[in-house]
């Protein structure tokens, strides 16, 4: 899977959610990419390192 997170100031807390989501709903899909600018990125690397959502 890859994935595309764009930069939105305090909506990023969606992005959150989402890659919260994905981790807890289906993970069997494999993460191939993660592309993300301002806010969209600190979700994209939160989600990588495996951080705590």
């Amino acid at each position: 899977m890859q994935l595309s997170l764009a930069g939105c100031g305090f909506l990023g807390i969606y992005h959150v959610g989402v890659s919260a989501c994905l981790r807890e709903c289906a993970p069997h899909l494999p993460v191939g990419g993660i592309a993300g600018a301002s806010a969209g990125a600190m979700a994209g690397a939160c989600l990588l390192a495996g951080a705590d959502l």
